[in-house]
């Protein structure tokens, strides 16, 4: 609880623990602290030297083994092994996703950066998630044309068919990021 308390920038008093889908121990934070967690194990370098160490194993690990975080097919193994050591993604229950982009990976001496996804309905059918993740990466300019098109069965774009099968419009992403100075 320690660490997590320091990575979020939260008070240990102020966490609180719940069971996620698979019975695993989970914090329950708000997405901006959980994208503050992400930022700084993907750029420990503010970080005492032990867990910068920690959190470069990790993201090293998740980089060079994305199958074992996501799965084969999945979202975050996909866009992981596209990305080439860049971002690390891990997906949760009920529509989390969860980006870090390593240093450098948005321009040379970029920071590292989290970002924290939570799609209110919980998104069933898997399509909100990385729908939402390829277009905020795509609006940071943290993917090529050619990433992009790699990660095409993950589209943001989908047809919505009816009970008929009757193709009856279309699902995509429709927001843009502010970027403030």
């Amino acid at each position: 609880m320690q660490t997590f308390s320091e990575m979020s920038d939260l008070q240990i008093n102020d966490l609180e623990i719940g069971i996620d889908g698979c019975s695993a121990p989970n914090f329950a934070v708000s997405l901006r602290n959980a994208a503050l967690a992400l930022a700084r194990m993907c750029d420990p370098r503010q970080l005492a030297k032990p867990r910068a160490e920690a959190c470069q194993s990790i993201t090293a690990a998740m980089t060079a083994h994305p199958n074992m975080v996501g799965g084969p097919g999945r979202f975050d193994t996909r866009l992981m092994e596209v990305a080439r050591g860049r971002i690390v993604a891990k997906g949760g229950a009920e529509g989390y996703q969860g980006l870090g982009l390593m240093p450098d990976a948005l321009a040379p001496g970029s920071p590292g950066l989290g970002i924290a996804i939570k799609i209110s309905d919980g998104d069933l059918k898997g399509r909100a998630r990385p729908a939402i993740a390829i277009e905020t990466l795509t609006q940071l300019n943290a993917l090529t044309s050619t990433e992009i098109a790699d990660l095409k069965d993950f589209s943001p774009i989908s047809p919505v068919q009816n009970w008929r099968k009757l193709i009856v419009g279309q699902a995509r992403v429709c927001f843009k990021l502010n970027f403030c100075s």
